[in-house]
């Protein structure tokens, strides 16, 4: 637990007042009843408390330390806890309290990140405007104490094996570096078994060309398709026109539907944890990246075409549209693939297609319904060749 605390604490570092993550940090103190005091905190209250309390429940752990916007009662309510520590020097996890101007009232609070000859290094929310990493001899003037949550009581009552893998497929462990945190000490033994369970059959949700989309991924799929506004119909069939649902070459190796490029750096801006995959081809060069997971995939996949990034996928009301915005003639900063936009275009609307003649099941079944208003009339001369989309006739030229 103390492992999982710290790991979200370090996820709001460099979050500012007022930005998106600051506001889920205040919407999150405020979802949890009682409220201390009664009192809702405001966007424009001070929010160091709020932090720390918001960490914790994030976490699922508040009752560790209780939860406060305000930092002198929040010491009462250690001490009423009987982890209070006061004056003594601090390990990780432990929780720091200031009283800048030394006027007998605790007026901070922060998470101690580790602890190193007599530097405490802190993590805390309303410093500087922002969440910051600061450091601090342990027994500087201006320390109030310390409290030390019972992370190891807490622990105690840990659940099984097998109930951490049934959450873990329910999604609530995360993925990735998330997920290792979380689970600490259990990862290993729980991702063994979660990944036994994904290796055998379960049911198919989809099968052309006996390459099959399983129900599990397809689930997940759907879960960022809303998570990031992303069309399921064009996502669904992009996955498959790039890596058959994970059944080539590099997608068996790598765990690698989409093709992505190995750059170097083992973390990826989605924060999934990747490796150095298979050579890509000699006339390209370079190798694929390698991912601990089909779901360390598609949360990477994802991510980039979220919204602000790269790619103008996402909000998209037609398979068109978003084909489009992976490519710079729709927006993009770079474009997704090598293959001109009209040629990939073409491609990929004969492949929807002809999945959805295959297998019977239109693959919009799976889209929002309010997206119905803005149906594309789509149909396939040629497979590969040549369609006709609202009546624009997008033709490849045969070499």
């Amino acid at each position: 637990m103390l492992e999982k605390v710290l790991f979200i604490a370090n996820q709001y570092v460099g979050a500012p007042k007022y930005g998106t993550a600051h506001k889920e940090l205040v919407d999150t103190y405020n979802a949890a009843r009682p409220l201390p005091q009664g009192y809702r905190v405001t966007y424009d209250d001070d929010w160091c408390d709020v932090f720390v309390s918001s960490v914790f429940i994030k976490a699922g752990v508040s009752k560790l330390i209780g939860r406060e916007c305000g930092v002198q009662r929040h010491i009462q309510l250690f001490k009423q806890l009987g982890i209070w520590l006061g004056e003594t020097k601090p390990q990780r996890g432990d929780i720091i309290t200031f009283d800048w101007d030394r006027g007998g009232f605790a007026d901070h609070i922060g998470i101690v990140e580790d602890v190193s000859g007599d530097t405490v290094k802190t993590i805390e929310g309303n410093s500087n405007g922002k969440v910051s990493r600061n450091h601090f001899k342990w027994n500087d003037a201006r320390i109030v104490g310390y409290a030390r949550p019972k992370y190891k009581q807490q622990t105690m009552n840990k659940p099984s094996i097998d109930i951490l893998v049934k959450e873990v497929l329910a999604g609530k462990h995360g993925v990735g570096e998330e997920r290792k945190h979380s689970l600490g000490i259990n990862y290993d033994a729980v991702q063994k078994k979660v990944n036994e369970i994904l290796s055998k059959p379960d049911e198919i949700a989809l099968t052309y060309r006996s390459e099959t989309l399983r129900k599990y991924h397809l689930d997940l799929i759907l879960k960022l398709c809303k998570q990031y506004q992303i069309i399921p119909s064009f996502a669904i069939t992009v996955l498959h026109f790039e890596g058959m649902w994970g059944h080539s070459f590099v997608g068996r190796s790598d765990n690698n539907w989409g093709g992505m490029t190995w750059t170097g750096s083992v973390k990826r801006p989605s924060g999934v944890v990747v490796s150095k995959g298979s050579a890509r081809p000699q006339s390209e060069g370079g190798h694929y990246i390698r991912y601990q997971s089909v779901e360390d995939f598609l949360i990477d996949w994802f991510y980039l075409l979220r919204q602000g990034g790269s790619y103008r996928v996402s909000g998209q009301k037609t398979f068109r549209e978003s084909v489009q915005g992976l490519f710079q003639i729709g927006g993009a900063t770079y474009n997704y693939a090598a293959t001109p936009y009209e040629t990939y275009l073409i491609r990929v609307v004969s492949r929807k297609t002809s999945i959805e003649s295959e297998t019977g099941i239109s693959l919009e079944r799976w889209d929002p319904k309010e997206l119905k208003n803005y149906k594309e009339s789509t149909t396939v001369i040629e497979d590969d060749y040549e369609i006709v989309v609202n009546g624009v006739k997008y033709v490849l030229v045969k070499q």
